[in-house]
């Protein structure tokens, strides 16, 4: 059963490893365990038998946190990997291994003498399946034909032909030298973040996705976390870019300790809120951008702050303000705008004294009372007239 986490935005799927004894569960995650990067990792625990002596068959299990985005935005992915081989005593035992799981990777073995142990084997994963309410055809499932290599060893078609009656995708590996384990793990992986994308658009899906809210987080998965966010792995150019980006192994960073420097951050309209994850950074020409999600104390919705570290020291003095610079008069020739109508300033000043035209203010008074007077006269004659 996947799980998505609001609180630390992740999501969380199982994987099991299913098959008979000596098929190669075990190697396939021991492999695995050892391919991927060592700071996304989690140990590699084993489970014994019920007898608990640690001899004979057991199981082997670890977590890990992908690299590749998850089929929401700003959510990573969390993977459980477990094997269950088919020596493991106790029903009890398997069917806890396999509860929860949202995908088998189920093992069969190429080699001749082992055909009936394999079908056992998928007859016991079905049987499994059933007492836990779930079918076979109905599960995400990828059959590795594994032991390809053994003198012998059936051909793929035919090993198909009596373990895969769904048409489960197929991968061919020899585990013990490590082939076709990565090809194998990125099917199902792949195969289960589709079925995930089913259920968030409302589509039927085998994986039952349940939402949770738990900030509590485990201590090692937070320190490969942070460690990947602040040294992504490196990647090598003779490796293809598909194996490289997952399962190189960190080159080391010997690096002295640097200063510690404190940069106030909080915008007002971020009050009440503190930081709880760095969901990525970036270097941006001289400056670095860090993402940060915010929760309100107290509880409420999350919100992403974005935070833009310039590159300069940090005395140096903050850049003086730039006095307004008068802009530069436009040449005569420029395309004319709907303003050159307008004369210049020169020419709406007041005229000069000298050589004017304009008659001194008394007489412009002069003028007035003679013209009403004049228009007064005319008045009182028409209404004479007309009486």
């Amino acid at each position: 059963m996947a799980t998505i986490n609001f609180a630390t935005r992740e999501i969380t799927a199982k994987i099991v490893y299913f098959g008979a004894r000596g098929a190669g569960c075990n190697t396939n995650v021991a492999r695995l365990h050892a391919l991927v990067d060592a700071r996304r990792r989690g140990e590699l625990d084993r489970v014994t038998s019920s007898g608990g002596d640690g001899e004979g068959e057991h199981a082997l299990s670890f977590d890990y946190l992908s690299p590749r985005a998850g089929p929401i935005e700003g959510f990573g992915m969390a993977w459980q990997v477990w094997s269950l081989p088919g020596g493991l005593d106790g029903e009890v035992r398997r069917d806890q291994i396999l509860r929860g799981a949202d995908a088998v990777v189920f093992v069969a073995d190429a080699r001749h003498d082992r055909n009936d142990a394999n079908v056992d084997a998928l007859l016991q994963l079905e049987e499994v399946l059933a007492r836990m309410g779930q079918e076979l055809s109905n599960t995400t499932v990828v059959l590795q034909v594994n032991h390809t290599d053994a003198e012998g060893a059936r051909p793929q078609s035919d090993v198909i032909f009596d373990l895969n009656p769904y048409g489960f995708p197929v991968s061919e590996a020899v585990a013990a030298d490590g082939a076709g384990i990565v090809e194998t793990h990125t099917d199902v992986t792949e195969a289960v973040v589709g079925r995930i994308a089913d259920v968030l658009s409302g589509q039927p899906s085998s994986v039952v996705l349940t939402a949770v809210h738990d900030p509590e987080r485990n201590a090692d998965t937070d320190l490969r976390r942070h460690q990947e966010t602040s040294h992504p792995t490196p990647r090598r150019d003779d490796e293809p870019a598909e194996v490289a980006e997952v399962w190189d192994e960190p080159e080391p960073y010997d690096l002295p300790e640097g200063p510690q420097i404190e940069v106030p951050f909080q915008p007002r309209d971020f009050a009440g809120y503190h930081p709880v994850q760095v969901l990525g950074a970036e270097v941006e020409g001289d400056r670095v951008w860090v993402e940060l999600l915010m929760e309100r104390m107290g509880g409420g919705e999350a919100r992403r702050l974005s935070i833009a570290l310039a590159n300069r020291p940090t005395d140096t003095p903050p850049a003086a303000r730039a006095s307004p610079v008068t802009p530069e008069p436009k040449a005569a020739d420029e395309e004319p705008s709907v303003f050159h109508y307008l004369p210049e300033s020169a020419e709406i000043g007041p005229a000069d004294e000298e050589g004017g035209t304009d008659l001194p203010g008394i007489w412009y008074g002069v003028l007035g009372v003679a013209g009403g007077l004049l228009i007064g006269i005319l008045l009182s004659f028409l209404l004479g007239a007309f009486t």
